[in-house]
Order: C-alpha cells, then structure tokens, then sequence
C-alpha cells in the first residue's frame, strides 16, 4: 500500500492498513471514500473476509459498486443510521468498523453500537467528538502540527491511540486525527507506521529537508497545497 499522504481524507490509511491485518476478520466500513473503500476491498480479498460498506449517499456507493461489489464486498444504502444499527445482524462478531460516515452524529451512533462487541475500531477526525462533547474529553484544543492537543478517550475505550499523519499535514489546522480504540484488546500490541507506506521519493526528501531553508520549504509546501489554511 503507497499511503495517500496529500489526501485529507486519507490519513486514516496506514491505520486501517494495520489494524485490518491484525484483526483478520469481517469489517464493517461506514462511510464510503476514495480513501477507504478501495484499500479495504483490497484487504478483504487479500484474507478473505468479508466486508460491508455503508453509506447514506447513493452517488458514493455508485462509485465503486459496480466494479469492487463480489460475494465477499457488499455495499449497502441507509436511509436512517439508528435504524440501521439496531438491525440483529450487527450483534455478529465484528473484526474491524471503521467509522468515518455523515453526519458525526451517525459516527457517534456507531461508536456506541460496537465500542464493547467489535475487537477494534477505527474513528477518523477523531478531535470532533470530544471537542463537540459525543465522547472523549478535550483536555487542551488541538491548534496545528506545533500543537496537536491532548484528548482522552478512556470513557469510551479501555485501550485507545490517536494518529497524526506526518508533516506536513494535508489538513493544516487538524491532520486530521485518527482513533483506534478497543474494549477488547490491547492496541498498544498492533505496530502502525506512517512512514512504511510513504512514497520512497517523499522519504528521501523529508530526510534531505534539513539541507533547505525553512523558508523555502514553506513555499514549496504552499505550491503544493500541503501548508493550506
């Protein structure tokens, strides 16, 4: 996997990477993205387990249903996220639900429907919850790279991360940040490496960047639609 660094909406992806090797299992996707939903299909038929995606909006789900549908991936409309989870089919023993649908209030939803019966999942723009109080404690504010914050997710998880991309963030004011949390197990045990599926150029760059003025650097990243406000 060649981790989508310039993509916002991606920075869930070595995460995902990780954890969905580590579980082994069926995984539940909430929310279909360009930054989710081929990775994960690619994962499931790499192991062989089943997948399900989920999305309130048709053209999303029309994106990538006619070519990634198979008896292992289905995809699925909702047209209300509470009735949804209360279906008795998701009392079955989930591996992996990643949580990254509209609006947060469905992802909260979410959250609360698997956070003790899933072994893991994977919350992206993790910072909105607790700072708009849906869960987690926002115990200083997250104001960019030179300060991401603190939060704490212990009255959600008994064992929980947060994940930063690498600078420089696609996002520049949040990341954004992604949560791993599990009731379960420990998710300490599961390594996540950013810079593993970092394009080889970008990490030759990054070790040669001392050799440029930071100035010049900024610029650079300003062309590049990296250090955008």
């Amino acid at each position: 996997m060649i981790y989508d660094f310039r993509n916002r909406m991606a920075t869930h992806q070595p995460v995902l990477w990780a954890v969905a090797h580590a579980a082994n299992g069926p995984i539940a996707e909430f929310g279909c993205g360009n930054g989710s939903t081929p990775l994960l299909h690619e994962i499931a038929g790499e192991l062989g387990v089943r997948l399900v995606t989920l999305d309130n909006n048709p053209d999303w789900l029309n994106r990538y249903r006619p070519s990634l549908e198979s008896p292992l991936h289905e995809f699925r409309l909702v047209d209300d996220w509470a009735l949804e989870l209360s279906r008795p089919d998701w009392d079955e023993g989930w591996a992996l639900v990643f949580v990254d649908q509209d609006p947060f209030e469905a992802r909260a939803l979410t959250v609360e429907r698997f956070r003790e019966s899933a072994d893991y999942v994977v919350v992206h723009d993790d910072d909105y919850f607790a700072e708009h109080g849906l869960f987690g404690v926002a115990i200083r504010p997250l104001l960019g790279p030179h300060d991401p914050g603190e939060r704490d997710f212990g009255d959600t998880f008994a064992s929980w991360r947060e994940f930063f991309p690498p600078e420089p963030w696609p996002f520049r004011q949040t990341g954004p940040p992604t949560l791993l949390g599990s009731n379960r197990h420990d998710v300490t045990s599961i390594a996540i490496d950013y810079e593993r599926h970092l394009p080889l150029w970008w990490k030759l760059g990054r070790h040669a960047r001392g050799l440029i003025p930071q100035r010049l650097r900024m610029r650079l990243a300003n062309l590049a639609g990296w250090a955008r406000s």
